[in-house]
């Protein structure tokens, strides 16, 4: 419920290890919700498809990309 902290720890996790695709998808979800975080969350999320092997979460990604405005 606090996505300003999820969003820390999602962080912290991508510095330990810049590969780990889920904290790239959960960090876009966390940041999605606040106007003034949305163009890191599209970026999140864009990583994400570039590294996530969860095929359902990668089109996730996609629609939540055009939803905020992404390409």
């Amino acid at each position: 419920g606090n996505s300003a902290e999820a969003a820390a720890a999602f962080k912290e996790a991508i510095a330990a290890d810049p590969n780990y695709a889920e904290a790239y998808y959960q960090l876009g979800m966390a940041l999605s919700g606040k106007r003034d975080t949305i163009p890191a969350a599209i970026e999140a999320l864009k990583k994400y498809i570039e590294i996530g092997k969860k095929p359902d979460q990668v089109e996730v990604a996609k629609q939540i990309i055009a939803a905020l405005g992404g390409k």
